[in-house]
């Protein structure tokens, strides 16, 4: 989304959001009724991915991807957290940015596993993805027998937590479905 000044990348994420002046505050993280361990996650996408030409001015290494080919990214991850993880970003320095695919853990508990894609070119028509996962923690109770909570996160633009990325990208999703 762009706003008149602002550049506002698309997110849709399993969590809640909260919004307060100019920035806002992705809340990440549901509990999940799992049934078993999945080994994937499948989903179809459709996407638009053009070359960065936003810069958030919070982003330290902005001026580097000016002009670079935007990635989307979907990623979904089974965690033990406390408490829902915040990433904040806006008209303020962004905090609270975190990447499954290289932290095992953030204060709110232990991520137990990932699945991750990052679409680097446009799809016009539907597109089928498996995610498989990638567990930390192998011998980690079945999400069945605990209350482990869920995490999708489907961004057009990788580094939208800093106000980075094509002001066009477009992305759908659908049909999301376990794979055990």
């Amino acid at each position: 989304m762009v706003l008149d000044f602002v550049f506002a990348p698309g997110n849709m994420f399993t969590g809640d959001f909260n919004y307060s002046g100019f920035s806002g505050t992705v809340n990440f993280g549901k509990p999940y009724a799992w049934t078993a361990r999945p080994r994937a996650l499948k989903v179809r996408y459709k996407a638009q991915i053009g070359k960065i030409d936003k810069v958030g001015s919070y982003d330290p290494d902005g001026a580097s991807y000016q002009d670079k080919q935007d990635c989307a990214r979907i990623f979904v991850a089974v965690v033990n957290w406390k408490a829902q993880h915040g990433v904040t970003s806006g008209m303020t320095e962004p905090a609270g940015m975190w990447d499954p695919a290289v932290k095992t853990s953030l204060d709110e508990g232990a991520i137990l596993g990932y699945g991750d894609l990052v679409i680097t070119q446009t799809a016009t028509g539907w597109v089928e993805a498996t995610l498989p996962f990638n567990w930390y923690a192998k011998d980690a109770a079945n999400p069945a027998s605990a209350p482990f909570s869920l995490v999708i996160s489907c961004a057009t633009s990788m580094r939208g937590d800093y106000l980075t990325g094509c002001s066009t990208n477009t992305m759908q999703v659908d049909d999301f479905e376990w794979v055990y």
